[in-house]
């Protein structure tokens, strides 16, 4: 075995063991081999195209893009349980809608499960490259809405955008010292889900999604695949968003670290 499917089978046993409470840190060895990818990056005269192992999925990569995200992909320690968790309830047919649409590496895992485009709702402009590439790298229809979700009225909100993307923030606090803020448009889940009538649910939002609490959920969609980030947001908040969930009709089926999934029976 080499070097590098040992280290990345530790990964996989490290991811499997997380928990709701905290999210994981790098290590030492970790920090060393970031540095590596940044200079690899530095260097590049144009994009790479990553192979996630273990996963049907491409990622087109660029310097454009944090050094620390490549890594974990390379490693397969980028939303790990999001990915199974599309692969073991996702069904082919199935209309997915995902909040947070990132590079686009989970909206592409969810299309390859449901063998349908995928709507990917994502306000950060910076990102929509990114996520264009990644869609036609692995050959998955794309519809992007260029917005947040919302559960008022239509809009504008204020994004805090951050180099690494996963620290960028809708609205007031929890932003980096070195985010620069656009005006982003906002649109109601209620119509989102009106609009296109998913039957799969997937959000990912850093946060915002306590924003949604209240918000109806269509009596399209059957399953929710969460991201709930109950170390930024505390115990407390995570109980809310379950509870509306709960009061929505959907049950839990399973909780893999911060990513659960319930479905209406």
């Amino acid at each position: 075995m080499s070097k590098n499917e040992t280290i990345r089978g530790g990964r996989r046993d490290a991811v499997m063991r997380r928990g709701l409470m905290a999210w994981p840190q790098d290590s030492a060895e970790d920090r060393a081999r970031i540095a590596g990818v940044a200079d690899i990056l530095a260097a590049l005269d144009g994009p790479m195209l990553l192979r996630l192992p273990g996963r049907d999925l491409l990622v087109p990569y660029d310097a454009s893009l944090p050094a620390e995200l490549a890594w974990y992909l390379a490693v397969g320690d980028y939303e790990a349980h999001d990915l199974d968790l599309a692969a073991d309830h996702v069904r082919p047919g199935d209309r997915v809608m995902e909040l947070g649409g990132g590079i686009g590496v989970t909206g592409c895992a969810l299309g390859k499960a449901s063998g349908a485009p995928v709507v990917i709702v994502e306000p950060n402009p910076a990102l929509y490259p990114a996520i264009e590439r990644t869609f036609a790298a692995n050959g998955v229809g794309l519809v992007l809405v260029k917005a947040a979700a919302s559960a008022g009225a239509a809009g504008t909100a204020q994004l805090a955008v951050a180099q690494n993307y996963w620290w960028s923030r809708l609205g007031e606090g929890g932003s980096p010292m070195d985010a620069a803020t656009v005006e982003v448009a906002t649109v109601p889940l209620a119509e989102l889900i009106a609009a296109h009538e998913p039957t799969v649910l997937a959000v990912d939002i850093e946060g915002h999604e306590v924003a949604l609490v209240g918000s109806p959920v269509g009596a399209s969609v059957r399953l929710v695949l969460f991201e709930i980030h109950t170390p930024d947001i505390g115990t407390r908040a995570t109980g809310d968003v379950v509870r509306w969930l709960e009061e929505e009709g959907f049950r839990l089926l399973e909780v893999r670290g911060q990513s659960w999934a319930m479905a209406r029976e």
